[in-house]
């Protein structure tokens, strides 16, 4: 069973500058529907953590950079914060906050720093001595799930199937802003993936990678023999292409349809993810 998690959280949001200057792109703000239909206001990490924890991940290893100090405060217990909603009558938001603090207490939560902005490929190997051996979720952190469903499926396709890495796949529009990938479907939503190209101006593919994966152990050596691209990052498109060159089986699984996956990095997709957690939060799922 998959317990554990990386989230890389060190970029620098430059697609939403000026506002991430200051707050993380993980800590920007969504809406979510209470029992009792009234709406909070959390930041995304929040959202991420509680999903995950309740589809049984318990270790988190979240690779943070300079100024992302208010990530690790979140995800930190303030129990005089709690006495002050105390005297303050403020009932609704200490249940709340208690049932955040005790999913905490119970997980196993690591930061790793990343000094230099050296792509999202190099915070697998920051992540190799938390994490160890054991196959574990690669969750890019600023993606909007408000559905649990895909993590499950995906876990299932992993046990299934047991491949060295297994890749979150989505219908695109535009190729050239995403990893794509090419292959043969072999089952519902499962593809036998032969490659992944980061960003290509010109593609026959409409199977972007949607920035979640299982990978096992194998995938620090990938990312060890990855070139840097032209921006000086090592990519983690091209550590997948890498362990498709050293022959490790790569499959694809692929969102349906009803399952939102929205990456929230760009103005026009942060009001998406605004606009459907605010207007759709009461449908079931």
């Amino acid at each position: 069973m998959i317990d554990t998690v990386v989230i890389p959280a060190a970029g620098l949001g430059g697609r939403l500058i000026p506002v991430t200057k200051e707050i993380p792109k993980i800590m920007l703000p969504i809406f979510q529907k209470n029992p009792d239909n009234t709406y909070l206001i959390k930041p995304l990490l929040e959202i991420l953590f509680e999903n995950l924890y309740d589809v049984g991940i318990r270790n988190y290893c979240i690779i943070v950079g300079r100024g992302k100090e208010t990530i690790e405060n979140h995800l930190t217990p303030h129990y005089e914060f709690l006495d002050f909603l105390k005297k303050n009558g403020n009932n609704q938001y200490i249940k709340i906050l208690n049932n955040l603090y005790r999913k905490i207490e119970k997980s196993s939560i690591i930061w790793k720093r990343q000094h230099k902005q050296l792509g999202i490929g190099h915070t697998v190997l920051l992540a190799k001595d938390v994490v160890g051996d054991k196959p574990f979720l690669f969750h890019l952190g600023d993606l909007y799930l408000p559905s649990k469903s895909f993590y499950k499926k995906l876990f299932d396709a992993y046990e299934k199937y047991s491949p060295q890495g297994i890749i979150g796949l989505k219908k695109i529009d535009n190729p050239k802003q995403y990893g794509i990938a090419y292959g043969n479907k072999i089952s519902k939503n499962v593809y036998a993936v032969s490659k992944v190209i980061e960003k290509p101006k010109i593609s026959t593919s409409n199977l972007g990678l949607s920035g979640i994966n299982i990978f096992d152990h194998d995938i620090y050596n990938a990312a060890k023999k990855t070139k840097q691209s032209k921006k000086g990052e090592i990519e983690l498109t091209d550590c997948v292409q890498t362990m498709m060159k050293m022959n490790y089986k790569i499959l694809g699984f692929k969102h349906n349809s009803k399952e939102i996956c929205i990456d929230m990095g760009t103005p026009t997709n942060y009001f998406k993810a605004l606009k459907y957690s605010y207007n759709t939060l009461s449908k079931k799922y």
